[in-house]
């Protein structure tokens, strides 16, 4: 505390204690607390000394992003490392993404949806329990189907947004080869599940999208006679072709 006006703190002295007490210039000083200063009075704040932070000074921005459980280049939007350091950073992101989807759809699944199934199926007739044809087993190598008893939140489907920060082509390479067929032939891997992966929620809504396409608009040429007409369209003629062409131009 500076006094500047001899006078004013005179002025100050001669108050009653509760109005000393008013202006909170004796009482302990907190972090955050209000000073109320009298005329003629100067307060200058001189511990803590905080230092100016600086780009080297990353601690508690290490502190906020550990506490997001996000990389720092995505919750600052600026990379300072190299590319080999924010590509490593990915895996552990992934898998906190996934994690977090895993919880969400447990919890939809078998703790809210299970709840109210339960509870409608109490007042009203909602069954507890759907059959469901499905592939129990194999046989002389044939598939051995059976109606099989399933809880109806067993039966929901939920569609999440696919994340983009796993790389997909580098995992499908490194366990397929480089030249690999599709993971529905080679691997034997439900059609739902590859679609689950890419993105597409509800396979069972989407087939019946198609199928509802397929009476309504015309049909397409299939993938091997659209490369076919590509090729004839689009490619460079041989010589055989340009020397005919010449001769009906002639």
């Amino acid at each position: 505390m500076t006094i500047e006006d001899p006078k004013s703190f005179r002025i100050w002295l001669s108050l009653s204690d509760s109005e000393r007490r008013k202006t909170g210039i004796l009482a302990k000083k907190t972090p955050g607390s209000t000073l109320v200063l009298p005329p003629g009075m100067k307060a200058q704040v001189i511990n803590p000394n905080l230092p100016n932070i600086r780009e080297s000074d990353t601690d508690i921005l290490h502190m906020v992003t550990s506490g997001l459980n996000e990389p720092e280049d995505i919750s600052t939007g600026q990379s300072k490392g190299t590319f080999a350091s924010v590509k490593a950073s990915r895996a552990p992101m992934t898998d906190r993404v996934s994690d977090e989807i895993a919880y969400l759809d447990r919890f939809l699944k078998y703790d809210f949806y299970s709840s109210v199934f339960f509870l409608r199926s109490t007042v009203t007739s909602f069954p507890t329990l759907f059959k469901r044809r499905e592939a129990v087993d194999f046989k002389d190598n044939e598939p051995v189907f059976e109606y099989v008893k399933k809880k109806p939140e067993f039966l929901v489907d939920i569609a999440y947004p696919t994340s983009e920060l796993a790389d997909a082509e580098a995992r499908a390479r490194a366990f397929l080869g480089v030249k690999h067929g599709s993971t529905y032939d080679t691997l034997g891997i439900p059609n739902a599940e590859i679609a689950k992966k890419m993105g597409f929620g509800n396979y069972k809504k989407l087939r019946l999208q198609q199928e509802t396409e397929k009476s309504r608009y015309p049909e397409l040429i299939t993938t091997v006679d659209d490369e076919g007409v590509q090729e004839k369209t689009e490619a460079e003629p041989g010589k055989k072709r340009l020397i005919k062409r010449k001769k009906k131009e002639e």
